[in-house]
């Protein structure tokens, strides 16, 4: 009778540790749910800050070609890299993307979707400051471009003001104009290579 007792006890603990577990494992998914539910938009920050913060390097010399096969598409992108490289349109202070868009005989929010959403650009000015940020770079490298002020250059590359260019460049490569020229042009320059004399050619 006390062994019935004792098991009838057993059993009644271990229904209570059971009881107990399932309610905390309910509190917990009810208490999740009603977070999630309640502020979506946190949650959506703290998504979109994990993105920021683990994403890559930009390449700033990689050619910026969309993953499609469209060949529509890839024409419409051909045309497009063709006057950012060959006609510099970039520079031009005032270019617009309606403007751009009538160049290329092209709806502007289809340009606009393959600037944002296949070359990954936040907008249009994103865009062209791409391309005018490479040129600058080049010449601020340049020794023999040392003397030229460094508001010329941006001007040229199609900034309207001095402001605007140290925001966009600082923004990009972490450093300003002038620490950038200074670094680069303290960097010392690569000896040319000796030629071989007509011993080694033939070894």
């Amino acid at each position: 009778m006390e062994q019935l007792i004792g098991l009838n006890d057993n059993i009644r603990i271990m229904n209570s540790i059971m009881l107990a577990a399932f309610l905390l494992i309910f509190y917990a998914l009810l208490l999740r749910f009603k977070t999630d539910l309640l502020y979506p938009a946190r949650r959506q920050k703290q998504e979109i800050i994990f993105t920021y913060n683990n994403k890559t390097t930009i390449d700033f010399n990689k050619p910026d070609k969309p993953a499609s096969a469209d060949p529509i598409e890839d024409t419409t992108f051909s045309r497009l890299q063709s006057l950012m490289e060959t006609k510099f349109i970039y520079r031009e202070d005032s270019l617009t993307i309606g403007e751009l868009a009538g160049r290329l005989n092209m709806q502007e929010y289809r340009l606009r979707s393959l600037i944002n959403r296949q070359l990954g650009y936040r907008n249009f000015n994103d865009y062209l400051n791409h391309f005018r940020i490479r040129e600058i770079r080049e010449r601020l490298s340049d020794p023999n471009q040392k003397d030229i002020p460094i508001l010329t250059i941006a001007l040229e590359a199609g900034f309207h003001s001095l402001s605007a260019f140290n925001r966009a460049f600082k923004n990009r490569m972490g450093i300003t104009p002038s620490q950038y020229r200074e670094e680069r042009q303290r960097q010392p320059e690569k000896p040319a290579p000796t030629p071989l004399t007509d011993s080694e050619t033939t070894d």
